[in-house]
């Protein structure tokens, strides 16, 4: 049941039951909210999601502080805090200037999200009595929570932050941006389980990178574990070291590019006009000015007296650098780690530690009407939490992407970028490319598409001649495939050359040099110009530094929309021209706000990866965030050997097979950059089809939910599956689990990692009589007979009944010049039949060796065991089976059609 308490006189028709996802029913979820009222109409209001009691309860008593809490099984997770809100260049609170008006409950349904319960909380501020309204929403055919503010008046000087200076000084990113309206607001001081017991999952910065940043108590962690802000995106929380935890989700749900949930500083234990101090940390630019004193506490006190000083940065006399310098600041944007230096911001008011939603701070006008909303998703254990966390946001935003007829997302690629072996001053030229090419055909590597990277444009996005000197037309007809096109920020010579047809918005200066972009009201036009003009050439559009195109345009910092129509300018403009677009250094908002834009398929979630970068390979963590929202994460270019002479990094690389299989696990693009005569073309097999149509997983891999509770470290275990046709025209087709895992470990060492049933995600078809076949990488390599046809499964597999474990291992030395150790296991059901059981182990010779680009189908009869492949014609295909015990092979030729069947009889 999920009901309302509430006093008879109005309790009609609030109760219409409770549906939930399965994941939540057996999670106790509770919200509670108490709210201050000198009359009220409701006395209590209580919402359930999930088998157990989740309870909203309003308690509109006089003289109560405005309160709200929201526990699970039983427990206090997140304690509401009363709401703020910041309008005519002040901040209005309860007591404070914001007056509670009433509150009013409400059901309904909508078209997406189905039906609705609500509680609406109406406010007047300040002297203008300035409407504002916060509210309370449960969805319960999703157990969702949803919380709400309103501007029926709109706002003025919304913002509690001045636009930074047009200095080149500004940093890329500003994570000291915290909400200019706070409504919910959650206590996170070191009291509160937010603060100390919970685990927590943050994604944020550039490529949405997960920065290591999950750990356990968020007072713990410094800046560089949980970044916030404008840089941040969703927020998990769990229960620690427990199988399939009890997790929420929380984040931004609409107005993704004005949302945001930031951790405040907190001046709980500071007095008014008193700064907190952070030890070893710079606040590196957004200089005021600078001068002499003794101490911090004297830097302290001056920026206090300073007008627009927000914090200050202090370089004692151990700092040779500086010498004894007090350096005033508007913000702490750009914060780092600094030996030496001591840094603080002036607590201008005390406030309890707090994690607080709303408009970010430099919004300067709310326009009247506009709302913006944050989620909370419950779920029983972490993966499932944002799978469901995704769902309901691509439900609420009907969501769509042109992935199926991407050309980038689902076939082999050649890349030129950083990390390519042709970079820098290595730039590729057509006659380069066409000798490339030749060379991958010599080798029948089925490459389908080439990326450029920036050195092939000028400032017109016009292919420079030196290296193109016949245009993009003729290097197309060299190569003989499509061009994924780069584009990133503009500067005033694209503005100058465009100056009579377009419109351009000046930013603040990138290396000296005002950043362009094209403004919001001729996106698409100018978009759709440019890409046009190359029709007969593109297959797909990559737009790289958007962070900077954000971060950088103050005319995309302050408004509640310029972005928003920016961004869907040009992938409208992409969609007309049937083309894809890349995201590339996105931050978690602007991928949130892709969810609206079919165009947008896939995002790249790796620095650039450079032989002497491969420190950021653990993409597995952005993949958590990207593919709920069904955005395709992907490795940046990878190499097929790792010695390859000439590279403009003079290094070879390390880890090349694991990073290949990364880069197949992420669910997306996969690019090679090897150079001409180079490529390993047996490694690159392993990774597609002969006609290059990559064989991946339905899901991308991303860690397991144990990996969360442990410290951040090499040591990883991540997990892919795919959901294949399965059925059977006998009795038992509830036993007949259509869900193939594949798991990827790297340096389980010291007597390795463990795996149950309930570690897998999604849940097996009768999980509780599953039973799994465990095989390794490591035991198909050509030469070993223990997985050859007729020999005793026993050697070549493991089983993985309910109740037990197998333990994964990846060897305790990495392979000549490699820094990891690594292994795939296959996790494959067994299916009964009346001849005993049978497990598909999948096809020989693919890391991943169950996809739905080679087995369209499986269907079970009796004895007989029916197999329906797709692929190239004459294409030849070998999968391996456990039958009875034994391991049996299973030989098929894809025929002109693109398909084949095939099938394999039980011995009885």
């Amino acid at each position: 049941m999920c009901c309302w308490t509430v006093p008879e006189r109005i309790a009609g028709g609030f109760c219409s039951g409770c549906h939930g996802n399965p994941e939540t029913r057996n999670m106790a979820v509770l919200l509670f909210v108490v709210l201050s009222a000198l009359a009220t109409a409701v006395n209590a209001v209580t919402w359930t999601a999930g088998a157990k009691a989740t309870l909203l309860r309003v308690d509109l008593a006089e003289g109560m502080p405005g309160l709200y809490s929201l526990s699970v099984n039983g427990s206090t997770w997140l304690q509401g805090m009363a709401p703020a809100v910041h309008c005519q260049g002040q901040w209005f609170r309860p007591g404070a200037g914001l007056t509670w008006v009433g509150a009013y409950p409400a059901t309904g349904s909508d078209g997406y999200l189905g039906q609705w319960q609500a509680l609406h909380v109406n406010w007047t501020a300040g002297e203008s009595m300035m409407s504002w309204t916060t509210s309370f929403w449960y969805y319960p055919e999703h157990d969702s929570f949803r919380f709400e503010q309103v501007y029926p008046d709109g706002c003025a000087q919304a913002n509690t932050s001045a636009l930074p200076a047009n200095t080149s000084n500004l940093g890329e990113f500003d994570s000291s941006s915290t909400p200019s309206s706070q409504f919910p607001q959650w206590d996170a001081s070191n009291t509160s389980a937010l603060g100390t017991t919970l685990g927590y999952l943050s994604v944020a910065g550039r490529m949405s990178h997960d920065h290591n940043s999950h750990g356990i108590g968020l007072t713990g962690y410094g800046r560089s574990n949980l970044l916030t802000g404008q840089e941040g995106g969703p927020l998990a929380l769990f229960e620690v070291n427990k199988s399939n935890p009890a997790t929420l989700v929380l984040s931004s749900m609409d107005q993704f590019m004005t949302g945001i949930t930031a951790r405040v500083a907190t001046c709980e234990q500071y007095a008014e006009n008193q700064c907190l101090i952070e030890m070893d940390v710079d606040y590196r630019y957004n200089d005021i000015s600078s001068l002499n004193t003794t101490s911090a506490g004297a830097c302290c006190e001056a920026c206090h007296k300073t007008p627009g000083c927000t914090c200050f940065t202090y370089a004692p006399a151990t700092v040779p650098v500086y010498g004894t310098l007090c350096w005033l600041k508007s913000s702490a944007a750009g914060s780092m780690s600094a030996k030496g230096h001591v840094s603080g911001r002036v607590c201008k008011h005390q406030a309890a530690a707090v994690v607080a939603s709303g408009p970010h701070s430099y919004i300067q006008q709310i326009p009247k009407g506009f709302s913006l909303s944050f989620l909370i998703q419950p779920a029983q254990g972490i993966t499932a939490a944002m799978d469901g966390w995704g769902s309901v946001l691509r439900t609420l935003h009907n969501t769509s992407r042109q992935t199926e007829t991407d050309l980038v997302t689902n076939y082999l690629g050649y890349w030129t970028d950083n990390g390519g072996y042709y970079y820098g001053g290595n730039n590729p030229t057509t006659s380069i490319l066409a000798d490339v090419f030749k060379d991958l055909s010599s080798k029948k590597v089925p490459v389908r598409y080439l990326q450029l990277d920036p050195y092939w444009f000028d400032h017109a996005w016009f292919p420079k001649p030196k290296l193109f000197p016949k245009g993009l037309d003729d290097l197309r007809h060299q190569v003989g495939v499509p061009l994924l096109l780069y584009s990133y920020f503009w500067d005033i010579h694209t503005a100058a050359a465009y100056n009579d047809t377009y419109k351009f918005w000046y930013g603040y200066e990138n290396n000296g040099r005002p950043l362009v972009v094209v403004a919001p009201s001729d996106s698409y036009r100018f978009y759709n110009d440019i890409i046009k003009q190359y029709s007969s050439v593109i297959g797909g559009f990559e737009v790289d530094f958007l962070d900077f195109n954000y971060l950088l345009t103050p005319g995309f910092l302050s408004s509640t929309s310029n972005f928003d129509v920016w961004a869907a300018g040009m992938a409208h403009a992409a969609s007309a021209n049937n083309v894809s677009v890349q995201y590339c250094m996105d931050l978690p908002a602007i991928v949130l706000n892709s969810l609206t834009l079919p165009a947008v398929t896939n995002a790249r979630a790796s620095e650039d990866n450079f032989p002497t970068n491969e420190h950021r390979w653990k993409i597995a963590y952005t993949s958590m965030f990207y593919w709920p929202l069904r955005v395709q994460s992907f490795m940046d270019v990878v190499w097929s050997t790792a010695n390859q002479p000439g590279n403009p990094y003079h290094v070879s690389r390390k880890n090349v097979e694991l990073q290949m299989i990364i880069a197949t696990l992420s669910a997306g693009p996969v690019g090679i950059g090897d150079g001409v005569g180079l490529t390993n073309a047996t490694l690159v097999t392993h990774v597609c089809r002969t006609d290059g149509l990559l064989l991946q997983a339905d899901k991308a891999a991303t860690p397991l939910d144990a990996m969360y509770s442990m410290p951040p470290s090499d040591t990883q275990l991540w997990q892919a599956h795919t959901r294949l046709v399965v059925d059977s025209s006998d009795a038992n087709q509830a036993l007949l689990s259509p869900v193939f895992y594949t798991v990827l470990g790297v340096d389980l060492l010291d007597g390795g990692m463990a795996l149950a049933v309930p570690d897998l995600y999604p849940a097996a078809a009768a999980a509780t009589q599953a039973v799994f076949a465990v095989a390794a990488l490591s035991s198909f390599v050509p030469g070993n007979s223990q997985c050859a046809a007729g020999q005793p499964a026993a050697g070549c597999v493991r089983v993985l009944k309910p109740g037990s474990a197998v333990t994964l291992q990846t060897g305790q030395t990495p392979r000549p010049g490699d820094s990891h150790t690594h292994d795939v296991f296959y996790v494959s059901p067994m299916w009964p039949t009346p001849c005993g059981d049978v497990a598909l182990l999948g096809e020989d010779g693919k890391f991943v060796r169950v996809s739905r680009n080679r087995i369209l189908s499986v269907h079970v009869a009796g004895c007989h065991v029916n197999f329906t492949l797709t692929g190239d014609p004459g294409e030849a295909a070998t999968l391996t089976l456990i039958a009875n015990g034994t391991i049996a092979k299973v030989h098929a030729s894809i025929g002109a059609s693109g398909s084949a069947t095939t099938t394999y009889i039980l011995p009885h």
